[in-house]
């Protein structure tokens, strides 16, 4: 059996399609859509997405007011789009869309020029990654050398990052970043530069995907996203329900499609198997008691040790 899109929602067929014709206005008063990737632009909007839904969910609502999708839009290319996953799973999650429509999942991927757009996609999401990695980098080394920086967008980064910030383990504290004198808001920008800097990534498909449209998700290791809630949600990363995105590339080199996918009913008994945590292996009933213990977690491997 083939593994199709369990939806026929046109959500990201639509945003695609969206962005296109903004790109083919030339009169279109929108903001142009970044043809460059910014780390610092990638931290702030991927903290300002948690904190806007973590405030939505304390007032009662499961996701923030409906806001433009322009504003969701980090990346534009010849090949693909780069936007702000809608309900985030982990700190830093990002979709990686291409502009062909016609590729509705993995299992519309045929062809050589297919092949080359898999290709592509995985480079841009390794620039995204990296991205965030070096611009966390470029503001620790500004905030340990006492460099004074009025970058608006590490202020928003700072004002927005307290409530995921309150769940890092101790050595984000910026005691443990080069010893250098600590306030308040610069212990908030020493974790934000040092919890971008030091992210793993995950890069790859889920094998049964919700919406039509390929896409790949780009996402740090960390699982502590505002929209982590359910055992579907947890084990559609941790398990091999997750194809990583080179996996899926050789696939096709030796098999000129995708075949890891096919088996639905092994793929389905992944994603609904018993909760445990991929570090250290801690069974656990309840999906909050399993977010809980992620960022304290002894085991932790979702971010590089910080450097002696």
């Amino acid at each position: 059996m083939a593994s199709l899109p369990r939806t026929r929602l046109p959500t990201l067929i639509n945003i695609v399609r969206h962005y296109e014709r903004l790109h083919q206005s030339a009169a279109s008063s929108k903001p142009p859509v970044p043809t460059t990737v910014h780390g610092g632009e990638l931290i702030c909007a991927s903290l300002s997405k948690q904190f806007d839904i973590s405030n939505a969910k304390r007032c009662g609502s499961q996701r923030p007011p409906s806001t433009s999708i322009v504003a969701d839009c980090q990346y534009r290319s010849a090949d693909a789009i780069v936007v702000l996953d809608e309900f985030p799973k982990s700190l830093f999650h990002f979709l990686v869309l291409p502009n062909d429509t016609s590729l509705l999942s993995l299992c519309d991927v045929k062809t050589p020029a297919h092949l080359q757009r898999l290709k592509a996609m995985r480079d841009i999401a390794r620039r995204v990654a990296q991205s965030i990695q070096e611009g966390g980098r470029d503001w620790q080394a500004a905030l340990a050398a006492s460099t004074p920086t009025t970058s608006t967008l590490m202020q928003r980064a700072v004002e927005v990052a307290p409530p995921v910030l309150a769940r890092l383990p101790y050595n984000f504290a910026s005691s443990q970043l080069n010893g250098a004198a600590s306030s308040p808001s610069s212990d908030t920008a020493f974790k934000v530069a040092s919890c971008a800097m030091r992210s793993k990534f995950l890069i790859g498909f889920h094998s049964l995907p919700s919406l039509p449209l390929l896409h790949l998700h780009v996402i740090s290791l960390d699982l502590m996203g505002a929209c982590l809630s359910k055992k579907k949600h947890y084990n559609s990363f941790v398990t091999k329900f997750f194809l990583d995105v080179d996996a899926v590339i050789r696939d096709v080199e030796t098999n000129g499609r995708v075949t890891i996918n096919q088996d639905v009913s092994a793929l389905e008994l992944f994603e609904n198997q018993p909760l445990a945590c991929v570090w250290c292996g801690t069974r656990f009933e309840q999906c909050d008691a399993l977010t809980r213990h992620l960022p304290s977690c002894p085991s932790n491997g979702a971010w590089y040790p910080p450097k002696k």
